[in-house]
Order: C-alpha cells, then structure tokens, then sequence
C-alpha cells in the first residue's frame, strides 16, 4: 500500500512531460510554449522598483 501513491505519482509526472513535449495538432508543444529560458516568458519585461 505505501508504494501505490509513489508510483501513481511517478505515472502521472511521466505522461505530463510526455504530453507537453507532444506537438498536438497545428499547437505546437505547450511545455516548449511555457519555457521559461525559450518560450514566450523570456520576452517578459521587468517592472519594479529595482531595475
């Protein structure tokens, strides 16, 4: 019982790196899309009082 939580937990990360590195259609892959050293958020500019 205590490695069924583990393991369900192992399953379910592995099929959502799977899933965002899969291109879907015309979509190209989300977790590429959401990278944050070459997807859009390198793009962000910074705003604050420290800049």
């Amino acid at each position: 019982m205590k490695f069924i939580k583990p393991t369900v937990l192992l399953v379910i990360t592995i099929v959502l790196v799977v899933l965002l590195n899969t291109k879907l259609g015309q979509a190209p892959p989300f977790g590429k899309f959401l990278d944050p050293f070459h997807g859009f958020w390198q793009n962000a500019e910074k705003v604050g009082k420290f800049d």
